[in-house]
């Protein structure tokens, strides 16, 4: 059995623990004003052009990666 001292010491711990738990700080914060609206992309789409090169992959067929250059009408030739 423990003694006394210590039964009374965990009680007072916990009481402790349990009221600084429930402890709430008044503090401010003040509000963030958000950027204004507009109607405006943040950035363009990119459109594929003639002469441009791409790396086909493929995650399970590793054997069909190619490289690719884009012919005079911005389509991609594959031999697949």
């Amino acid at each position: 059995m423990k003694q006394p001292n210590q039964i009374i010491f965990m009680l007072v711990v916990g009481i402790i623990a349990v009221i600084s738990g429930c402890s709430h700080s008044n503090t401010t914060t003040m509000p963030i004003e958000a950027a204004p609206a507009t109607n405006q992309p943040l950035v363009t789409p990119y459109l594929i052009q003639p002469g441009d090169a791409l790396d086909i992959k493929f995650f399970y067929n590793p054997e069909l990666n190619e490289p690719s250059r884009s012919g005079p009408t911005a389509s991609f030739p594959c031999s697949w």
